[in-house]
């Protein structure tokens, strides 16, 4: 197979019928996503087959593959468009796909349940979780103390507490809407992810206010115990805030436990750098 051989137009369908010719098609799409190619060795060593097999059903894939100048292959537009339906599909089954396993229970502690009535109909659950969110920003407000993304940080002046609670709300939100976009192309049910994300503030939230009364009060113990506690109650919280964002985009964006996974955490590294920016800036600037 070279790249000046034209290649036998080959229906889409018709080869992603076949799980060989199926599984090529994602290998190679896995692979190439972002520009790349990928050699015949990698192929046959994630494949084990024998070579005149593999060459066999990588030119039964006719004009869904092709190679560059240095014969790695990748995908043409058709292969992209075969490639994407894979995806889609595979996609589609993702709430039915097993995710914790033996812990299947956790789906009802990340507000699986809910999160389907929520995307089911967004509209007739817009209002309670407003309603809820705003007691979560009310509450703030009284503490001066709220998660600012997802670090719980007392704050000063006090005004500024339920400001900073509602934009670092909002760029979650949006972080999250645009990778799921740009890098899985789902745009749909913007409302429910939003709703999804107002509830995933919670677990933050109690957080601050158990901080909040622990630190305001003497104890016989060291307050290096205290914080040593505190900080391996703040990674539980951040786990929980962490399955919420999964359990939402599995189930409201359809995104498999892989991909909704490489979403939270590439939200959570950026949060985590905007908390360092914007509280070393509050430091700074008292």
């Amino acid at each position: 197979m070279s790249p000046s051989k034209t290649k036998e137009p080959i229906n889409i369908f018709k080869a992603l019928s076949n799980p060989i010719r199926r599984n090529l098609v994602s290998f190679i799409g896995d692979k190439t996503r972002y520009g790349d190619s990928v050699s015949f060795t990698q192929i046959q060593q994630e494949f084990n087959m024998k070579v005149g097999t593999l060459y066999h059903h990588l030119d039964s894939l006719g004009d869904l593959i092709t190679q560059d100048e240095k014969k790695k292959y990748l995908l043409t537009p058709k292969g992209v468009q075969a490639y994407n339906l894979i995806e889609d599909k595979i996609d589609a089954f993702a709430k039915e796909m097993p995710t914790f396993g033996p812990f299947s229970f956790l789906h009802r502690v990340f507000l699986r349940n809910y999160f389907e009535k929520i995307q089911s109909d967004p509209l007739r659950f817009l209002g309670i979780s407003l309603f809820i969110f705003s007691g979560l920003v009310t509450g703030s407000y009284f503490l001066s103390y709220g998660p600012i993304f997802i670090f719980p940080t007392l704050i000063s002046p006090q005004f500024l507490t339920p400001v900073l609670f509602v934009l670092s709300a909002l760029v979650i939100y949006l972080l999250i809407e645009l990778f799921t976009s740009l890098f899985f192309r789902k745009t749909t049910d913007k409302l429910a992810l939003f709703q999804a994300v107002l509830y995933s503030q919670i677990p933050l939230f109690i957080f601050s206010i158990i901080e909040y009364f622990v630190m305001d009060v003497d104890y016989s113990v060291s307050p290096l115990d205290i914080s040593i506690w505190l900080f391996l109650l703040l990674i539980f919280i951040q786990l929980l805030f962490l399955g919420v964002i999964i359990e939402a985009l599995i189930v409201i964006k359809g995104l498999r436990m892989e991909k909704a996974g490489l979403i939270a955490l590439l939200v959570i590294y950026l949060l985590n750098l905007f908390s360092f920016l914007l509280l070393r800036g509050l430091v700074v600037s008292i």
